[in-house]
């Protein structure tokens, strides 16, 4: 596959995923608005967005069977669809929370579809050598679209209303689809020959299973983690206005923290491309400097040290998820979509339950404790991310070929 065509899979698989987590972020920077109109609190406001992660959790594995089975073009295509179906729901039907938490629970299957769809069409496309730019690419998409979100707050709702914010992002699903292409070329057969295991059939089925044992231990890291950065991203915005600031400065300070966010997804993906076998340590040292914002969003309320706190909890702390994927997917090549359904129910595991954990802290103690609680869940997610490392080869790292790189 050519290299324009490489980067058409990505863009695609990124557009995709940004329209499908916008329901989630936007629920997350408007909840004050959406509960002044719909007559919840925030704890509330967390647990709506605690039905969209539960309900991707429930279906990932399903999902990358399904996208196994029709393709990861159906399967990217579908999961917009319902996503932006969810969005105008949320916009026109809506008006109990009832309402907001059964749309949530619709968009978070829908994830499943484009996150499995992003993985095989990257399995299926792109060398093994530039996996990891491309799933950081991919997962820079999510704070994307909570950039997108935090701007929606002085651009569109403060003039136009809440549901301006949710049509807007539904009326970009048809441009993201018509992004993504009709199908796949198969990798070169050389590159087949890096990403497959060797031995025999039965050595090779002792050690697939043994590599999904381990990620499914992976998984519960990455629930951990997912917790403490999800529920930063989502209620960053009001946690950040009850110190003081308004919900403006804080959505502006939310999307510059989220644009960090996709420079350091890109980055480490690239240097994991780069220096085989460094894949998991840069995973836990971001999950580190998520814990120490965290943190320091819990002692202080300092303005440049606000600042710098949300860079390291958004910028750097939020940047693992694609390590994630591509350790997935590395790990199982033989079923690329079902490797990522499972870090995909870790970190949707952790999405569902840790707004509507730091909701309920921030509700009944202060969000000073939230914070605090956050950051302890980024120090288990560190410690497993490195704990777990040893059930995937870092051999299995493909190195990255000078020769093939000046073909293209």
């Amino acid at each position: 596959m050519t290299r324009r065509a490489q980067i058409r899979v990505t863009v695609a698989a990124g557009a995709c995923l940004t329209v499908g987590v916008m329901p989630v972020f936007l629920v997350g920077s408007l909840s004050r608005s959406l509960g002044e109109d719909l007559g919840f609190g925030s704890a509330a406001a967390g647990t709506a967005v605690t039905f969209f992660f539960a309900s991707s959790a429930l279906t990932a594995v399903v999902m990358g069977g399904v996208t196994d089975r029709v393709g990861s073009t159906l399967a990217l295509r579908a999961g917009v669809t319902i996503s932006a179906t969810v969005m105008v729901l949320i916009a026109l039907v809506a008006s109990t929370w009832w309402h907001l938490a059964v749309f949530m629970a619709a968009g978070g299957a829908a994830i499943g579809l484009i996150d499995t769809g992003g993985a095989r069409s990257f399995s299926d496309s792109i060398r093994a050598e530039r996996h990891g730019v491309a799933f950081g690419i991919k997962e820079g998409s999510i704070p994307a679209a909570s950039m997108l979100a935090g701007l929606s707050i002085p651009l569109l709702t403060r003039h136009l209303g809440w549901g301006s914010a949710f049509l807007v992002a539904a009326a970009l699903a048809p441009l993201v689809m018509l992004l993504v292409p009709a199908g796949h070329a198969t990798p070169d057969a050389d590159v087949d020959a890096v990403d497959e295991p060797h031995g025999s059939s039965t050595r090779d089925g002792a050690a697939a299973s043994r590599r999904t044992g381990g990620l499914v231990l992976f998984a519960v890291g990455v629930a951990a983690g997912s917790a403490a950065s999800t529920s930063a991203a989502t209620l960053f915005v009001p946690a950040v206005a009850d110190r003081g600031w308004s919900e403006d400065a804080a959505g502006v300070l939310l999307a510059v923290a989220s644009v960090g966010c996709i420079v350091v997804r890109v980055l480490l993906g690239w240097v994991s491309d780069r220096a085989a076998g460094t894949t998991w340590w840069l995973l836990g040292g971001a999950l580190g400097c998520g814990a120490v914002g965290a943190l320091l969003l819990a002692v202080t309320n300092q303005t440049v040290v606000v600042v710098a706190a949300a860079i390291l909890l958004l910028g750097v702390g939020w940047g693992w998820s694609g390590l994630a994927f591509l350790s997935a997917v590395r790990a199982r090549p033989d079923a690329p979509a079902l490797a990522a359904g499972i870090v995909l129910s870790g970190l949707a595991t952790g999405g569902a339950a840790g707004p509507a954990a730091f909701g309920i802290l921030a509700s009944t103690w202060s969000y000073q404790g939230a914070w605090m609680a956050g950051a302890a869940a980024f120090v288990v997610a560190a410690a497993l991310a490195v704990f777990t490392r040893s059930s995937y080869r870092p051999s299995q790292e493909p190195e990255p070929s000078p020769t093939r790189r000046g073909a293209d």
